[in-house]
């Protein structure tokens, strides 16, 4: 008995019915012509909408997020706080593999060290819109390494935990130059942020063979306290994270 991959368009069927040239293979042909064809149709319509949904609702959002910092209200300096931006947690990093250093400058001895991760579906938003939360980590008295991480679709799966867990390392090793005590390490975050950071908890308290998790493990340095806010934490099908139609 011949199964077929996908449903048998009908009027295919007919078509050859007509003719006198129903066969199997035939038949199975013409599905999965159809069937290519039609999936190609869904991808477009999804990339489509995947346009729509970051050029017309998110960048509007990440653009007033980010802008709201330069409000005078909003104004670190006059609140204490200490910004260096754009620092880079990698060798030869692009424009997201980089961290925003937000350090109290009226706190005496070293302070207590945050990482804080963004979420936003492992697709959207990044460091700039969420200055407000590592400002907040700041004002209550701790060195706040705000991150950045690659997203996708451009950079799928496992860019994100890769790039965490980079600067995961990077702060380990220079925290103490911007005043930080790592031994009080905590790591924030929320919805895909809260995933990351779970993920580095992991790898920093057993070993993996994982090549990032490896690097986390080598720091010799577990967090003492974590904050993952309404974690993003169905793992269960990856493939969501670059198919718009999972």
């Amino acid at each position: 008995m011949t199964r077929f991959a996908g449903e048998v368009p009908c009027a295919q069927v007919a078509i050859q019915v007509q003719a006198g040239s129903l066969n199997s293979p035939t038949i199975a042909e013409a599905a999965v012509s159809e069937t290519r064809s039609l999936s190609a149709d869904r991808n477009r319509l999804a990339s489509l909408r995947c346009w729509i949904y970051r050029h017309l609702l998110i960048a509007p959002v990440e653009a007033l997020l980010g802008g709201l910092r330069f409000l005078p209200s909003n104004r670190l300096q006059r609140q204490g706080i200490e910004v260096i931006e754009d620092v880079a947690y990698v060798d030869d990093a692009s424009s997201a593999q980089r961290l925003d250093i937000y350090r109290p400058t009226d706190v005496e001895g070293p302070a207590p060290v945050v990482i804080y991760i963004h979420g936003g579906g492992f697709s959207y938003f990044s460091k700039a819109t969420h200055w407000a939360a590592a400002a907040r980590f700041a004002r209550a008295g701790a060195v706040t390494f705000n991150v950045d991480y690659r997203t996708a679709p451009t950079d799928p799966y496992p860019a994100a935990v890769e790039d965490v867990a980079s600067a995961y390392s990077w702060v380990v090793r220079h925290a103490q130059r911007y005043g930080g005590d790592i031994s009080r390490l905590v790591l924030a975050g929320e919805s895909a942020g809260a995933n990351l950071l779970l993920g580095l908890v992991i790898a920093s308290s057993w070993r993996h063979e994982h090549r990032w998790a490896r690097q986390v493990w080598d720091c010799g340095v577990a967090p003492v306290a974590i904050l993952p806010a309404c974690g993003y934490l169905e793992v269960s099908r990856p493939e969501r994270h670059v198919d718009p139609e999972q």
